[in-house]
């Protein structure tokens, strides 16, 4: 079976399902235009298997389709970003990249 992304807009998180069993959650809240992402968990049994960046990559990319802005506070989020700059560092506004230690612009 494949996992299943999806956003759970009344918990205000990301959810990873496999089998039909919430597996990983990537937690969330919106101010205005900006989610700031505060954790993510895989289930200690469905560790190391790539479910993470999975659910990271897909919840970046539904953000990035909804033109919201990124503010990066869980630092497996951050990582992402800082490994994939010219797919997302776009999301996250250049005033406040510093403080997630994410370079200014992908240009440099």
């Amino acid at each position: 079976m494949h996992p299943i992304v999806q956003q759970n807009i009344a918990l205000h998180r990301f959810e990873i399902h496999l089998d039909g069993h919430l597996i990983g959650v990537c937690d969330y809240t919106q101010h205005g235009n900006r989610l700031s992402f505060t954790h993510t968990e895989i289930e200690p049994a469905h560790g190391g298997k790539g479910y993470a960046k999975l659910l990271v990559e897909t919840a970046l990319d539904d953000v990035a389709t909804q033109h919201l802005e990124v503010a990066p506070y869980c630092s497996y989020i951050s990582k992402v970003i800082a490994d994939q700059p010219e797919r997302y560092l776009g999301l996250v506004p250049q005033e406040i990249r510093a403080q997630f230690g994410l370079p200014g612009d992908t240009t440099k």
